[in-house]
């Protein structure tokens, strides 16, 4: 199928209105994709509506001085390159080109070793230069593919998914684009139907009325308003089912990997719409922290508790990684009070050992949240991972469900608590076994010096590690608490800039510093990525864990002892080492002591009225006054199944009028099909047709039966004849008669089956 050919030559380029029409609807299209990536604001960029309707035209200039298709993509991609090169080089701040492409490259060339190093990157340049690619190439190859290939839907299809998956990230007002979008396309398609249409009538000597393109234009224009509608009148509802919900989680988990990487590699872009959290191998430091209302799950415990999702072993410039690790399935952990250290306590001391609590699932997930507290048991197989090499109940790093966790799913198991005594912390030491020090010692060469001094003049005085990490604690916890705090530069490390510019920052903040500054005082430490208690209710004696409540700490290794847990941010209390705490927390089974939430009081609940203007986390028990827990029905995540749903009825409906538009404008029958049809009908209302006879016999035989479309008959019978032992072409014309032919045999066989 062609467009119109147009004179070609070196300094003529000469485009038909014909052309002009197509032109705009194909990179329409590509702009109205462009325009929301581009009114998001991910970051700084040039004009990318521009840079698209700049890829579009050379590809339309490209085509007409170029004949072939490989040197139209040379050239048009060696413009397409310089054009996004020196637009991208203007965000770089230089006072001159040769500077700035210097610096630019400079700043690739950083982002790639981060890449391939398993590095975070915090730098918006190199994110801007690929969404600048994406509109260079979307323009190009949307206009090349309709005006060379005249299929509209390879870039259609690529061009979709960039729509979906951008405004997927992003409010519902930006759901808007997805109708101009829709409407230029169809429009599209029906254009290049039409010039194919009107090619093939010309071809075949039939004259075509001026009108006739304007005609397919309002068919379109009018079947894709009626698309378009009923796509806006969709109810936004939820379709609860089990069996696409496991196949869609199953399905999902490579985008889910996706994610994790683009968030290590773009960690300086801001979200702007709220999306669950994910704890997978890396963990940026954003700028930000969320203030997310919307429910994780609810736990239920005897008291207000960390729940932990994940520890991070290694620190970068950025934020946090784990290496090396392996994953080994166990039923259950379990260890016994001699491995505490209370086989000589009495009875009632040894059972504050373990306390036993449930989650209810608020969306599904592949995390286990458990609390502070080790796992002891739980009734689902679990997979712990851990470093290569290093003790399995010493080194968790993470403990998994094998099989994803439903939305509205419930677990529950038993933790042990771990019961520490100051005196013995003190008395534990510094002989650290080799793997604790190969793991949890390192520091990134970038670390600036300064943090290291700063630590010596902090701990100095302190004779042992755990008064050392005391004294770091205390003098993070003098430091502001803030989701929103100041910006760092892009190269600027995370923890340099919290202690000595900022001064402020969130719980990941506080977390990164405390561990970094313990690593770089000669005490192994990790950071542990998770929740905070969550908000209490009173009526369901239940904590709700909402995504605002995602938290990090610290936890430092002792000798004889594991790993303690450390609190550097002054919202929340530090935590309890002793029996005597646990006992305030009423963790003790035997009812000694009332449970805090036999305590609760409206009074104690009720936030104070400074600090309300900011969201923070609250204390031990945070939030508001407590209330029902909200039901579990919760809005989709970006990957949701609605959004499948949504994406299957538009894409269903644009292949809905595809095949219409196939069937009824641009199919017409050929005479193997209209002869094959005919007999196939026959058969079916009165005998099967004799094989053996030729088609002339056939044609007497069916018409004795129908007499009043005996002429129709022999009409098909005769062309299928000619077209098939004559080896002739089927003229247009031929196709038009053989169309209205078929219809007429076709209601003739059918009153004569009935009756």
């Amino acid at each position: 199928m062609l467009l119109l050919e147009m004179p070609r030559n070196r300094f003529t380029i000469w485009v038909s209105r014909e052309d002009w029409t197509t032109f705009v609807l194909a990179a329409g299209s590509a702009v109205v994709v462009i325009a929301s990536v581009e009114t998001a604001q991910w970051v700084e960029t040039s004009s990318l509506v521009v840079t698209s309707i700049l890829g579009a035209l050379t590809s339309l200039i490209a085509i007409r001085l170029v004949q072939k298709n490989l040197r139209c993509h040379i050239y048009g991609l060696a413009i397409g390159f310089a054009v996004i090169y020196i637009q991208s080089s203007s965000l770089v701040e230089a006072s001159d080109y040769l500077t700035r492409f210097g610096e630019l490259n400079e700043r690739l060339w950083v982002w790639i070793k981060a890449f391939i190093g398993n590095g975070i990157s915090a730098d918006s340049v190199p994110f801007a230069v690929i969404l600048s690619a994406i509109s260079w190439s979307t323009g190009y190859f949307l206009v090349w593919s309709t005006f060379r290939l005249s299929n509209v839907w390879i870039p259609v299809i690529p061009s979709s998914i960039i729509l979906f998956i951008n405004i997927t990230y992003l409010p519902e007002s930006h759901f808007n684009f997805v109708f101009p979008f829709l409407l230029l396309t169809l429009l599209l398609v029906a254009r290049l139907t039409s010039l194919e249409k009107r090619g093939r009538l010309k071809a075949s000597g039939i004259h075509c009325p001026s009108s006739f393109g304007r005609v397919w234009i309002a068919i379109a224009l009018a079947m894709s308003s009626i698309i378009i509608g009923l796509v806006f009148l969709l109810p936004i509802t939820r379709i609860k089912n089990d069996q696409l919900a496991q196949v869609w989680d199953f399905s999902r988990e490579p985008a889910s990997l996706f994610q994790e990487e683009f968030g290590r590699m773009f960690s300086a872009i801001e979200n702007k719409k709220d999306t669950p959290q994910i704890f997978g191998r890396t963990l940026p430091v954003l700028s930000k922290a969320s203030v997310n209302e919307s429910p994780v799950f609810i736990g239920t415990i005897s008291s207000p508790t960390y729940w932990k999702a994940r520890a991070y072993t290694s620190y970068t410039s950025g934020g946090w990684t784990t290496d090396s690790t392996v994953s080994e399935v166990a039923r259950s952990l379990f260890v016994s009070p001699e491995d505490l250290g209370l086989e000589d306590e009495p009875e009632e001391i040894q059972a504050i050992g373990v306390i036993s609590f449930k989650v209810e699932l608020a969306l599904s997930s592949k995390h286990l949240y458990i609390p502070q507290a080790g796992l002891e048991s739980a009734p689902i197989e679990v997979k712990v991972e851990t470093h290569d090499g290093t003790p399995v109940d010493e080194d968790i790093i993470a403990i998994i469900p094998v099989k994803r966790i439903k939305e509205d799913g419930v677990y529950s198991g038993t933790v042990r608590l771990p019961i520490y005594t100051e005196s013995a912390i003190r008395q534990s030491g510094e002989d650290y076994p080799e793997w604790v020090k190969k793991h949890y010692l390192d520091l990134p060469k970038s670390l600036p010096s300064r943090v290291a001094s700063q630590t010596t003049s902090i701990v100095k005085g302190q004779g042992t590690a755990y008064e050392k990490a005391l004294a770091i604690e205390a003098y993070l916890r003098s430091f502001q608490y803030t989701n929103t705090p100041p910006e760092k530069d892009f190269d600027e490390d995370v923890v340099d800039h919290f202690i000595f510019e900022s001064r402020a920052g969130h719980s990941d903040h506080f977390a990164s510093a405390m561990a970094v500054m313990l690593r770089a005082t000669g005490i192994p430490s990790r950071l542990i990525a998770g929740f905070g208690p969550g908000t209490v209710d009173l009526e369901s004696r239940t904590f709700v864990i909402k995504e605002k409540d995602k938290h990090s700490w610290v936890e430092a290794y002792f000798p004889g002892h594991g790993w303690v847990p450390f609190e550097p941010s002054a919202t929340f209390e530090t935590i309890p080492r002793t029996f005597e705490d646990y006992e305030t927390l009423s963790l003790s089974p035997n009812g000694a002591t009332s449970s805090i939430l036999n305590d609760l009081t409206d009074e104690t609940t009720r936030p104070s009225e400074e600090g309300k203007n900011e969201d923070l986390p609250g204390g031990r028990i945070s939030g508001g006054e407590g209330g029902k827990p909200p039901p579990l029905y919760f809005t989709a995540e970006p990957f949701g199944y609605p959004s499948l749903v949504f994406t299957v009825i538009v894409f269903g409906w644009v292949a809905i009028l595809w095949i219409i538009w196939r069937k009824w404008f641009s199919s017409l029958p050929n005479p193997k099909k209209a002869y094959s049809r005919m007999l196939r009908l026959y058969g079916l209302i009165a005998e099967s047709p004799d094989l053996n006879l030729t088609p002339m016999e056939i044609s007497d035989k069916l018409s004795k039966l129908f007499p009043e479309a005996r002429e129709e008959i022999n009409y098909i019978c005769h062309i299928y004849s000619k077209s098939t032992y004559g080896n002739s072409t089927t003229s247009i014309v031929e196709v038009f008669h053989l169309s209205s032919s078929w219809k007429k045999v076709k209601r003739s066989m059918l009153r004569y089956s009935l009756g």
